[in-house]
């Protein structure tokens, strides 16, 4: 065991959790200028909206986001929490971004970002490059629970595969 290694076994489960990493670091690990943290909350209109936490953001693009909100499936982040799950823009930037930060973005420099849902919050990363598709390699390293809708999802399709495999079976 390294010297660098956790001495408790349990702290090393949380090392891959979003909220227990430093993600400036990680953003210069992996080439991100900004990461945002978007937090659910009862808006105004009494539905579901995101809104920025300040203090567990990263970068001047985040420091710019807290003054937009995102209600569920609007723009990057809110797609992510609609679906529960990750959300991508290849260029955020450009006209089809779909995105109320578009203009800032392109201020920014930002083009390529992505979103996921993660114990109870949506994580936003994004930098320079264009990304035409999810970092999947990066995502898989993410620890952390999606929500009890995937959960559940995940659920029904085993016991839909153990009804088919008894059916064959029962056949057979």
């Amino acid at each position: 065991m390294s010297a660098d290694a956790p001495t408790d076994p349990r702290m090393a489960i949380l090392t891959n959790r979003l909220p227990f990493m430093d993600l400036g670091n990680l953003c210069q690990e992996q080439g991100f200028t900004y990461a945002c943290v978007w937090r659910p909350w009862v808006g105004r209109s009494g539905g579901t909206e995101l809104q920025l936490d300040e203090r567990a953001s990263y970068g001047e693009f985040a420091t710019k986001s807290k003054e937009y909100t995102f209600a569920s499936g609007e723009g990057v982040p809110g797609r992510a929490y609609a679906e529960k799950d990750v959300a991508f823009c290849a260029d955020l930037s450009g006209k089809d971004a779909r995105d109320q930060r578009s203009a800032a973005a392109k201020g920014f420099e930002v083009k390529g970002c992505f979103a996921i849902w993660r114990d109870g919050a949506v994580w936003e990363f994004g930098g320079p490059q264009p990304m035409p598709d999810s970092p999947k390699e990066l995502i898989s390293t993410f620890g952390g629970t999606t929500g009890v809708r995937k959960a559940a999802n995940a659920v029904l399709a085993i016991g839909r595969m153990n009804a088919a495999v008894k059916e064959k079976q029962a056949a057979a």
